[in-house]
C-alpha cells in the first residue's frame, strides 16, 4: 500500500455515516414502511406485487445508471443527488393514495436507491484507507440494522417511518459536503488496497462473487418475507421488545466480526459463514418450532450482517489495475443482479410457496460451495494465497 495517499480518518467516519444513512433508508422505508403503507390502503394486498416489480425495475436501472455515469470528479455531487432523490420519494409516498401513484413512487424509490448504493462503493475506494475499510463498512451496516430494530421505530406507524427515512437521507445529503477535500483519482489504481482480492475483481471472480451474493440475498429476502407474513414466526422472532433489542445487538456483533475478517483478507470466509448461517437459520425458522425457531433467528441475523457488510465492501477492496473491472462496474453489476433481481426472486418464491423448500436450501448449499471453491482457486492461481 502506498504511504503517500494521506488518508483522512474523518473521511472514513463520514463514509461510515453515509453507509448507515443509505441502509436505514433501505431497511426502514423501501423494505418496510412503503409496503406497510400500501397495505393500509389496500387490505387485499393486490397492489404490493406490481409496486415491488416497479421498484425492482427502478433498482436495476439506477444501479446500471450509476455505474455508467460515475465520475471521480463529480462523485460527491452524485452522492448528494442519490440521497436527495431518495428523500423526495419518501416524502411523496406519504401523499399517495392510488395504485398509479404508488407505481411511480415505487420505480422512483428503486431508481434513486439503486443509484445511491452503487455510487457509495467507489466513494469508499476514494475516501477510506484500505486497512480501515472493513471497520467502516461494519460500522455503517451494523448501526443501520441496529437502529431499524429499535422497538419504538420498528413498531411505529408507516407514515412516521417514512418521515424518519426522509430525515435520515436528508442528513445523508449533507455528508458529501463534509469530506476533507476533492476525491483523488489515483486511489482507484492498484497502488493501494487489499491485493489478496485482486483476482476476485476480474471477470470470472466478479461473476463468482455475484452468484454467492445472489444466493445470500435470495435466502434473506425469502426468509424475511415468510417471517413477516406468518403470525407465529413473527411472534417468536420480531414480536417482543426484548427480542428487538437482542436482534439489534446481534446485527452489531455480526457486522463487527465480518469487518475484522474482511480487513484480514478473509472475504471468502465471510461469504461461506454467511451462507452456512443463512441456510441453517432459514431452515430452523421456517421448518422448526418454538425454541428451535428462536435460536435459529440468531444465526439468521448474524448471517445477514455478515453478507451485508461484505456486499458494501467488496467492490472497494481492490483497485482497477491489471485487468480488474472498474469499481463502479463491479458495484453496479453486483447490486443490480445479486441485490435487486435476487431479492425479487426470493420474495416471489416465498410469496408463491409461503415457505422456503428444503430442496432449494440444499441446492443453495451445493451451488454456493462450488462457487466458493472456484473463487478460492482463483486466488491461489494468482499466487496470493498458497
Amino acid at each position: 500500500m502506498s504511504t503517500s495517499q494521506n488518508w483522512s480518518r474523518r473521511d472514513a467516519c463520514i463514509s461510515a455515516a453515509v453507509i448507515a444513512c443509505a441502509f436505514i433508508y433501505f431497511l426502514l422505508f423501501a423494505q418496510f414502511a412503503l409496503l406497510h403503507r400500501i397495505e393500509t390502503l389496500d387490505a387485499e394486498k393486490r397492489w404490493l406485487q406490481p409496486v415491488m416489480i416497479c421498484m425492482g425495475l427502478g433498482g436495476v436501472s439506477g444501479s446500471l445508471l450509476a455505474w455508467r455515469r460515475f465520475r471521480v470528479s463529480n462523485s460527491d455531487q452524485q452522492l448528494f443527488f442519490g440521497f436527495l432523490g431518495s428523500g423526495v420519494m419518501a416524502v411523496l409516498s406519504t401523499l399517495c393514495f392510488s395504485l398509479p401513484c404508488f407505481l411511480g413512487v415505487g420505480f422512483g424509490v428503486g431508481l434513486a436507491l439503486g443509484f445511491l448504493t452503487v455510487t457509495i462503493v467507489p466513494i469508499l475506494r476514494l475516501r477510506v484507507e484500505p486497512k480501515r475499510l472493513g471497520r467502516c463498512c461494519a460500522a455503517g451496516v451494523g448501526i443501520a440494522y441496529a437502529v431499524c430494530n429499535l422497538p419504538f421505530l420498528f413498531k411505529a406507524a408507516p407514515d412516521f417511518q417514512c418521515m424518519v427515512a426522509a430525515m435520515v437521507v436528508g442528513v445523508g445529503a449533507c455528508l458529501p459536503f463534509a469530506f476533507s477535500g476533492p476525491a483523488k483519482k489515483a486511489r482507484m489504481s492498484g497502488d493501494a488496497g487489499m491485493e489478496g482480492e485482486q483476482n476476485l475483481a476480474k471477470g470470472a471472480g466478479v461473476w463468482g462473487v455475484i452468484v454467492i451474493f445472489a444466493l445470500l440475498v435470495w435466502l434473506d429476502s425469502a426468509a424475511f418475507y415468510v417471517i413477516q407474513e406468518t403470525d407465529t414466526l413473527r411472534g417468536v422472532t420480531w414480536g417482543e421488545f426484548e427480542q428487538l433489542w437482542i436482534l439489534a445487538a446481534g446485527h452489531l456483533l455480526g457486522a463487527g466480526i465480518a469487518g475484522c475478517l474482511i480487513e484480514n483478507e478473509k472475504l471468502l470466509w465471510v461469504l461461506g459463514s454467511a451462507l452456512s448461517l443463512l441456510v441453517l437459520g432459514s431452515f430452523g425458522i421456517v421448518h422448526g418450532e418454538g425454541l428451535w425457531s428462536m435460536i435459529s433467528v440468531s444465526g439468521y441475523v448474524l448471517g445477514v450482517s455478515f453478507y451485508s457488510t461484505a456486499l458494501v465492501a467488496f467492490g472497494a477492496l481492490s483497485g482497477e489495475a491489471n485487468g480488474a473491472w472498474p469499481v463502479a462496474k463491479r458495484a453496479g453489476m453486483l447490486f443490480a443482479l445479486a441485490g435487486w433481481v435476487a431479492s425479487g426472486m426470493g420474495i416471489g418464491m416465498a410469496r408463491d410457496l409461503s415457505t422456503i423448500p428444503v430442496g432449494f436450501l440444499a441446492a443453495a448449499v451445493v451451488v454456493g460451495l462450488a462457487s466458493l471453491y472456484g473463487l478460492k482457486r482463483l486466488r491461489v492461481s494468482g499466487g496470493v494465497w498458497g
